[in-house]
């Protein structure tokens, strides 16, 4: 086996000599496909919120998904299972779940009561999965069907208390927001902290599903801890990250960008812009720049790839370049970025075009529209611009009667769209109103 597949592509690998410019870098991965489904054990926390809004049959389905993960452990895997309302109790400790019988019984015994008290279910959830054998991949999946209103619930507090989970103790967590009373942004943020996903689920038969893609995320490990540490060079003046994944500043003026985990065979794009400042040109008008171009960043990829044997820790160095000219005619578009660009460029802007809807701000959330719209169509590339579009007309169509579905599904589809994977997917779900447009295709 080799190590993970890495490419690099900006929108245009040539600019003209002597203009400022902005270009775009989208980073390709490939992950390694795994021999088997398995890559090793892992542990497998669920918290649960029984709220008094659960009672009935949301809970009674999450509590048939939880059998249903028990069902799918491994004989080395280790499940936990937590609930919270008012305060968070733990049903089952981290264990290897071999009286699996017991542990149904103990699951059928949770009922509905209380409030959300979701950053102690989460806490507590942190520390059973603490205890599991050092080493082993560790995922909390937190299930709820409202906001916080018990405990903590100061959302910047309750982000950074999951940013150091996943720091100190390698916990991921991912979210699944149920019906249409969660509190979206705060799911979205925990999930991006905390290195997984959102799943937004609007009946209780999808539970299982969401489950089985969770676990699927631990089972078929490819790379761990994906990092892409940048440090610009000279000709460039600034870089905008346009995926959503956690930024850290590094102590020598760079920046580390934590894209998380790969599973087997799963491709990532992660998307830069970078600010290019005016590269001269010489006496004789040509660019000063060097025959491979003029360097712009230098990137190192850390991670840990996962192989049949083990655990091997990787490092790759690049370093981006962009040539100038003189001469417009080669000023060119290199097509095979435009699609992943246009994808993220839509994915951003949606994320803050929500906020503006919110404020009820129509003219300004048109004219950036029609501003995205003419930027996109500037690439002279439709069929690759085609599917940012589609993303861009749901959320206009949405706009113009929101609702807290409507907003959830939108910003889904801006987390989907600014990460893109080829692994987790957005839910397919039929319009309910005939005259809707079809749903964007999945990214």
């Amino acid at each position: 086996m080799g190590a993970m597949k890495t490419q690099y592509h900006l929108d245009y690998p040539t600019i003209l000599a002597g203009r400022s410019e902005v270009v775009h870098l989208a980073l390709q991965f490939q992950a390694e496909k795994q021999p088997s489904t398995r890559s090793g054990a892992f542990a497998f926390g669920l918290v649960l919120d029984r709220s008094g809004s659960m009672g009935g049959a949301p809970l009674q389905c999450a509590k048939e998904a939880a059998k249903v993960v028990l069902r799918n452990m491994g004989a080395e895997d280790w499940f936990s299972l937590v609930v919270f309302e008012n305060s968070a109790q733990t049903i089952i400790p981290l264990q290897i779940p071999s009286q699996r019988a017991a542990l149904d019984g103990r699951i059928d015994a949770i009922e509905a009561r209380g409030s959300t008290n979701l950053t102690g279910g989460w806490m507590l959830g942190r520390d059973e999965l603490s205890k599991a054998p050092a080493g082993l991949p560790r995922k909390l999946l937190v299930l709820t069907d409202g906001h916080l209103n018990h405990g903590i619930t100061e959302p910047e507090q309750v982000r950074q208390i999951v940013a150091d989970g996943m720091e100190r103790h390698q916990i991921r967590t991912s979210c699944l927001g149920f019906g249409d009373g969660y509190n979206e942004d705060l799911l979205e943020q925990l999930a991006n902290q905390g290195g997984g996903a959102l799943h937004d689920v609007t009946s209780p038969e999808k539970f299982p599903e969401v489950f089985r893609q969770e676990l699927e995320s631990l089972l078929c490990l490819s790379a761990q801890n994906l990092r892409v540490r940048l440090r610009r060079l000279h000709y460039c003046s600034g870089v905008a990250v346009l995926s959503q994944y956690p930024v850290v500043a590094q102590p020598d003026g760079g920046v580390e960008i934590m894209v998380g985990d790969l599973v087997s065979a799963e491709e990532r794009v992660l998307v830069l812009a970078l600010e290019v400042l005016p590269i001269p040109t010489m006496g004789d008008g040509t660019p000063a720049a060097s025959v491979d171009g003029e360097a712009l960043l230098e990137l190192e990829l850390v991670y840990d790839e996962i192989t049949p044997t083990g655990v091997v820790s990787r490092t790759e160095a690049h370093t981006v370049r962009v040539a100038a000219t003189q001469d417009p005619a080669q000023v060119k578009v290199n097509e095979q970025a435009i699609e992943w660009v246009a994808t993220q460029e839509t994915g951003r802007f949606i994320s803050e075009a929500i906020h503006l809807r919110d404020r009820d701000d129509l003219g300004e959330m048109q004219r950036r529209i029609e501003a995205l719209k003419s930027k996109l169509a500037h690439y002279g590339c439709d069929e690759k611009i085609k599917k940012a579009l589609a993303h861009l007309a749901a959320f206009e169509y949405s706009a113009r009667e929101w609702s807290a579905r409507g907003r959830k599904e939108m910003k889904l589809a801006s987390m989907r769209a600014a990460k893109q994977s080829s692994f987790y997917r957005p839910p397919t779900q039929e319009p309910t109103d005939p005259t809707q447009p079809p749903p964007p295709a999945a990214i």
